[in-house]
């Protein structure tokens, strides 16, 4: 293969990793070496084989990169969460994270070395404490809770529910002052999540039998606020049949009738 050819495959392969979100993937050329006679060839037909072509003539890694320089472009750092996705559908993270590995094991390859010039830091620096407290506080004032999903990342790409269960095990460890314990509060930390759910279930199963008079709901009867009542309910009873049911919450459910 001419190195000219390799390098226009390589070069619309980057380009086409770099698209933005939202962006079409075309329409490419049919490319030059590829002579085509008679009808003309439809764009659509024109993008898919351009594309294929590209990914057989450049190594894979050619669309990542692109991804990744858009990914730069962006957010100015190249710690991708190992979860995201381009929306191409490429799994940038974990390639990204794969290259660091192979880093770790003494690999130095092509990739490597490209990830190296680009700035890549290969020995994670996590977030400083002031900053992942400033995130928790920043996704408490947007979503009025503590309750991070582990899919959400900080800007620096740091993983907030894990610094979030950190923070619950120092509490159960007796590591902080009133003072520490008043300031996670004010911003919406539920110690023992566990804890809470259960208390919002036995609020919710008392507020339905208080209005409706009976805990009869179908399996899937989801209240207003969002407790799944109805599968706490079956639970509830399988426990019971099983001979699991615990003696506190058999005192609590027959009290209303179960």
């Amino acid at each position: 293969m001419s190195t000219s050819l390799f390098d226009q495959a390589s070069h619309q392969l980057r380009t086409y990793g770099a698209r933005e979100p939202g962006e079409d993937a075309g329409p490419y050329r049919v490319p030059e070496w590829w002579h085509v006679r008679g009808v003309p060839v439809p764009a659509e037909f024109a993008s898919a084989i351009s594309l294929r072509a590209m990914r057989t003539l450049a190594p894979a890694e050619e669309e990542y990169f692109g991804a990744l320089h858009r990914f730069h472009a962006e957010h100015g750092h190249l710690r991708v969460p190992v979860e995201h996705v381009t929306p191409g559908g490429l799994r940038l993270g974990k390639w990204v994270r794969a290259a660091i590995n192979r880093y770790h094991r003494g690999i130095c390859d092509r990739t490597i070395t490209r990830l190296t010039d680009m700035g890549m830091t290969w020995h994670s620096t996590r977030a400083s404490r002031h900053d992942l407290v400033r995130a928790a506080m920043d996704f408490y004032l947007t979503y009025g809770h503590l309750n991070v999903p582990y899919t959400w990342s900080t800007p620096t790409g740091s993983t907030l529910a894990d610094f979030i269960n950190t923070i619950r095990q120092e509490y159960k460890n007796n590591k902080y002052t009133q003072s520490d314990i008043d300031f996670w509060e004010s911003i919406g930390m539920v110690w023992s999540p566990t804890d809470e759910r259960e208390r919002t279930l036995r609020q919710a199963v008392l507020d339905h039998h208080e209005e409706h008079g009976d805990l009869l709901v179908d399996n899937d009867f989801v209240t207003k606020d969002g407790a799944r009542l109805g599968r706490n309910i079956a639970q509830t009873r399988k426990a019971h049949t099983d001979g699991t049911l615990t003696e506190e919450d058999f005192a609590f459910y027959d009290s209303l009738g179960m």
